[in-house]
């Protein structure tokens, strides 16, 4: 008799523990799919960050001067709304359609000689990245073009782009 009552004494324990064990796995379960949710969506709003600023990033070209790539880099140079002159590189495989690893503004153009050679050139810290157009004839309207990038006065690259503007020939 008395281990009946003990057992009457208990069980409503022991159901209120399994209930409250049955919750607390409940609520894991519940925080584990929260934890989930919540970096699902700090991954999407990371990609829309990104989006947003590749977006700004073409909205504030004017026009674009110079498109060209190699086995390494794919460039532009443009012309932004205010007038400033901006150079963008990608490495590759990253297309144009990410966001640059590289953006700089405030370049400058400097035309030499009578055969229409430019020279773009832009400075980061201790590097400077040039870029040169020269046409392929006199009267040429496409151009070769040339990609150095400089750290302090020692080069560190130096390539031939192939212009990506140029009219295809098929």
């Amino acid at each position: 008799m008395r281990l009946f009552k003990f057992t009457l004494l208990i069980t409503p324990y022991l159901l209120l523990g399994c209930k409250d064990s049955d919750l607390s796995n409940e609520l894991l379960e519940t925080q584990k799919k929260l934890v989930q949710t919540e970096q699902v969506l700090l991954k999407t709003l990371d990609k829309n960050n990104a989006n947003n600023n590749l977006i700004r990033f073409y909205e504030e070209t004017a026009h674009n001067l110079i498109l060209s790539k190699n086995d390494t880099y794919t460039i532009r140079i443009d012309e932004t709304q205010k007038g400033d002159l901006r150079y963008s590189s990608w490495a590759h495989p990253k297309t144009t359609n990410q966001n640059p690893d590289v953006v700089l503004y405030e370049g400058t153009k400097e035309k030499s000689g009578n055969w229409g050679v430019f020279k773009y050139e832009f400075n980061q810290d201790t590097h400077t990245y040039i870029v040169e157009t020269v046409p392929v004839g006199r009267t040429s309207k496409e151009n070769h073009i040339f990609l150095e990038i400089r750290n302090r006065n020692s080069q560190q690259f130096y390539s031939k782009m192939d212009d990506l503007r140029k009219p295809r020939q098929f």
